[in-house]
C-alpha cells in the first residue's frame, strides 16, 4: 500500500508477517537469515543519504537497530530490546527521516529511549488505541 508520505512494507519475522510503515522513498531490503547465528537482517535505506538503518533480530527474540554510516563505516546502536515491536521501528525510522542527520537523530532517539520514563514512550502497552 502506498500514499504520498508513507509506504507499507511487509516483513516476515519468526514466520509472522509484520507491516512496517516507511517514509516515502525508503527501501527495505528483503530480510536475509544468517544460518550460523539465526539472525534476520533487514536494511532500511533512505533516499540520497550517506547512512542506512540495520535491523537485527535473532532466535532469542532480541531486536537491535543500528545506524550504519556509509562514509566512515561506523555502526551506532540506537535500540536494543528482547522483543520486536513494529511500531518502535516505524517511529524510529520516521524520526530519522525527519531529522535526516545521522548523529543528531541518533542522539535524539537515545535520549527519548533512555531518559527517565523514556521506555514508556516506546512501550507497546502504553500506546494509545
Amino acid at each position: 500500500m502506498k500514499n504520498n508520505l508513507r509506504e507499507e512494507k511487509e516483513v516476515v519475522f519468526d514466520g509472522c508477517l509484520n507491516v512496517l510503515s516507511l517514509p516515502s522513498g525508503w527501501k527495505a531490503i528483503t530480510p536475509k537469515k544468517n544460518n550460523a547465528t539465526s539472525e534476520i537482517i533487514v536494511l532500511f535505506i533512505p533516499p540520497k543519504a550517506s547512512y542506512h538503518i540495520i535491523l537485527k533480530y535473532n532466535k532469542t527474540k532480541h531486536c537491535e537497530l543500528f545506524f550504519s554510516d556509509h562514509i566512515t563505516g561506523e555502526q551506532d546502536i540506537i535500540y536494543s530490546q528482547n522483543a520486536f515491536f513494529s511500531h518502535v521501528i516505524n517511529h524510529t525510522i520516521a524520526l530519522v527521516d525527519v531529522l535526516n542527520k545521522k548523529s543528531y537523530a541518533s542522539n535524539v532517539i537515545k535520549f527519548l529511549i533512555t531518559m527517565e520514563g523514556g521506555g514508556d514512550i516506546l512501550s507497546e502497552s502504553k500506546r494509545a488505541p
